[in-house]
């Protein structure tokens, strides 16, 4: 395999300079011939590179699976349950960094949704109004949570 992709070209190309230095007579010829051999070898032996390790037997299979993860396999396995919440626009997590919203133990916003885009959330991501959450919570947890994002803050009195 390291005979078949290994360094080809760069020498020849150099090589292929010294008919200019020393005045050759048709030097741009040769150059460029040396040059398209070089690229039509590359191009070919790496588009057939899987090909060869194959036929040598060297291919390695990958160690991650990149599966995509059903539905139905995370909530048989999901200790707790996976609720959406839209932050009302007048709550008072807008604004704030989720770092500063101190969630209850057990939650965890795995993915926001902002208008049409999706944002894999960090400490510093900064909530805005009408971003659909996505949050894994241990049971009973809702009602908290979309009591602190759904709604308003309280007016005084009322």
């Amino acid at each position: 395999l390291i005979g078949w992709v290994g360094l080809k070209g760069a020498v020849p190309i150099i090589l292929a300079t010294y008919p200019f230095v020393a005045g050759v007579e048709q030097a741009e010829y040769i150059f460029n011939l040396v040059f398209f051999i070089v690229l039509t070898s590359i191009v070919v032996q790496g588009a057939s590179l899987p090909w060869v390790s194959k036929w040598l037997d060297l291919e390695e299979e990958s160690s991650h699976d990149s599966s995509p993860l059903h539905t139905s396999d995370l909530y048989a396995t999901l200790d707790g349950e996976l609720k959406q919440v839209v932050v009302h626009p007048e709550s008072e997590a807008v604004g704030r960094n989720i770092a500063q919203l101190a969630l209850p133990e057990g939650s965890l916003i795995a993915l926001i949704q902002r208008s049409n885009k999706y944002i894999i959330p960090r400490g510093s991501t900064i909530i805005e109004g009408k971003d659909k959450l996505f949050l894994l919570l241990e049971h009973d947890q809702l009602t908290s949570i979309k009591s602190f994002l759904g709604k308003p803050p309280s007016k005084g009195g009322k």
